[in-house]
């Protein structure tokens, strides 16, 4: 859903999706490790 809201703020633009796409890898790869998070933890 993150990823989704991050493309949608440039309306169509073009932009590098180096930093989004990293960012969203690296969360991934921590709520693996160490588990989910939010709110009911």
């Amino acid at each position: 859903q993150s990823l989704v809201q991050e493309f949608k703020k440039f309306k169509g633009e073009a932009f590098s999706t180096d930093r989004i796409i990293t960012c969203a890898v690296s969360n991934i790869i921590c709520s693996v490790i160490y588990g989910s998070y939010g709110l009911n933890m």
